[in-house]
C-alpha cells in the first residue's frame, strides 16, 4: 500500500510483538510529545490522564446542554402542533 506525499503511518504492532512495559510507554510519550512541541512536563501519563477526564467532562456537559436544549424544542414544536396553552 502506497501512501501519498506528505503522509506518515504510524507503525502497528502485530501479534508477535511483545506488551509494551511503563518505561516503554514514557518514552514513546516523551517522543511523541517533543515531535508535537508539548513542554515535556505535561507529556507525562498524570498529565494526559488529567487531559482525558477534563476533556470527557466536558464533552458530556456539552451533551447535557443539547439535549436539554433538543427536549425544549420538541416540546415547543408540540405546543405550536396541538395548540396547548400554558396555564397560569
Amino acid at each position: 500500500m502506497q501512501s501519498g506525499a506528505g503522509s506518515q503511518q504510524a507503525p502497528v504492532p502485530d501479534q508477535t510483538e511483545k506488551p509494551m512495559r511503563r518505561t516503554q510507554i514514557s518514552d514513546s510519550i516523551r517522543r511523541m510529545c517533543l515531535e508535537a512541541k508539548i513542554p515535556e512536563g505535561k507529556g507525562n501519563p498524570r498529565c494526559l490522564r488529567k487531559l482525558y477526564k477534563e476533556t470527557m467532562r466536558s464533552i458530556y456537559a456539552n451533551m447535557d446542554f443539547l439535549f436539554a436544549k433538543a427536549y425544549e424544542q420538541i416540546l415547543d414544536q408540540e405546543q405550536l402542533i396541538y395548540g396547548w396553552e400554558e396555564s397560569v
